[in-house]
């Protein structure tokens, strides 16, 4: 795809619509201003304020119904102090539009969270052209000169404030969003063997997406470890014990839910697909290896084993290029950091080009001391970065093509 991107252009004076990505991690019902999505979108707005931009700047915080769903006066306070002046910011019942058409070079302004916008998300059915007939588009794109997309994290999903504009103004590409694209469309060039690592807990997106990955030539071999690999083994018939029952009393419903799925995925790709070969186990707070032939176990499964770590240490010391997304087990505890911290370190040892996406996975690499520099490219977004480089189209950025 072709895109125009906002570096090209003369912004001075011009009126932007520029969607964020800072969509944070909140801690103790604070927004984290050491997320690098806060970080970039900061650097990034203070770049394009100093060319004389007028930017309008919007975004979601969560999804309703969730406890870090909130305004964004959290995130205009803390842009404006990184840059050292006030940022206003207006909620959907304020008269924005005045302060937008006030503004001067140079002015940001913030608007608020487009999740508390009844026309912010119509349904997966309604198309760019749908939501550019909504009063969230009618009210803003009078007052611009040009849409901005700065988020990958967000350009997956079918929501008004990423395609809605898109119809009825030029669009450009943010900064952050180009070295994304960039970074994540070099992976076909770095060369073969491709390896895929998964792991962690969202069963649903992975098992959908390895399928994109090994049909359009995107991956060579994948690599299955935490939870995600548990599913897979459950897919071929093994018994957990211990673990089985937690799964259980935790009602899981998505772990059995998805095992008819990667059966299918096993049928289909099999030969491409390595999974464990042991696991480790918390033996009343040891850790304890237990082959998955010699399955069940009386203990609760929390890391891949060390035969695992060894094999899949192999793989990705063998690879051209690897990809990874999700942790290997409960890396939070000393005993069952091993497998996380063994392909980190693999991956930061090899020549490979390397690269992370998610929020899990950075967690990990920087909770066990791994410099995320050390890495080819560590992707701002989780879910949206797994569908664009496994080849699924992005709706937010189909609809940027020019």
């Amino acid at each position: 795809m072709a895109y125009n991107f906002i570096s090209d252009v003369d912004v001075k004076g011009k009126t932007v619509l520029f969607h964020s990505m800072m969509d944070l991690p909140v801690i103790n019902g604070k927004i984290d201003t050491n997320s690098r999505r806060f970080l970039a979108d900061l650097q990034d707005l203070k770049q394009l304020s100093e060319k004389g931009a007028k930017l309008v700047v919007f975004t979601w915080q969560s999804r309703p119904g969730k406890k870090d769903f909130f305004h964004l006066d959290q995130h205009a306070a803390e842009i404006g102090k990184g840059l050292g002046r006030e940022v206003k910011q207006f909620n959907w019942d304020q008269d924005f539009v005045s302060a937008i058409k006030q503004m001067a070079d140079g002015d940001i302004v913030f608007l608020d969270n487009v999740r508390m916008r009844p026309d912010q998300d119509l349904g997966s059915d309604k198309t760019a052209l749908d939501y550019s007939k909504t009063e969230f588009v009618k009210q803003l794109a009078p007052l611009a000169d040009f849409f901005c997309n700065n988020a990958l994290s967000q350009s997956h999903r079918n929501e008004c404030s990423i395609l809605g504009f898109t119809p009825v103004l030029p669009c450009l590409v943010g900064p952050s969003l180009k070295r994304e694209i960039e970074s994540l469309d070099a992976i076909q060039s770095k060369g073969k063997p491709r390896v895929l690592l998964f792991g962690g807990m969202k069963n649903e997106d992975s098992v959908k997406l390895i399928p994109y990955f090994l049909k359009n030539d995107k991956i060579d071999l994948v690599l299955i470890g935490g939870f995600l690999g548990e599913l897979f083994l459950k897919a071929k018939g093994t018994e957990f014990g211990k673990k089985d029952e937690w799964i259980a009393e935790r009602d899981y419903l998505e772990f059995t839910d998805f095992v008819n799925d990667a059966k299918k995925v096993l049928e289909e790709f099999g030969e491409k697909i390595v999974l464990p070969v042991d696991l480790a186990v918390d033996a009343n707070g040891e850790r304890k290896n237990v082959l998955v032939k010699d399955l069940p176990t009386e203990f609760v499964i929390k890391d891949i084993g060390d035969k695992t770590i060894e094999l899949f240490s192999e793989k990705i010391n063998g690879a051209k290029t690897v990809i990874w997304n999700g942790p290997m087990g409960v890396y939070e505890k000393k005993n069952f950091e091993n497998g996380t911290k063994a392909v980190s370190r693999a991956m930061t040892e090899s020549n490979a080009f390397a690269v992370i996406g998610g929020g899990d996975t950075e967690a990990a690499v920087e909770r066990l001391g791994f410099s995320k520099e050390k890495f080819s490219h560590v992707s701002l977004a989780g879910k949206a970065f797994l569908q664009y480089v496994s080849g699924q189209p992005l709706v937010g950025l189909e609809a940027l093509n020019k």
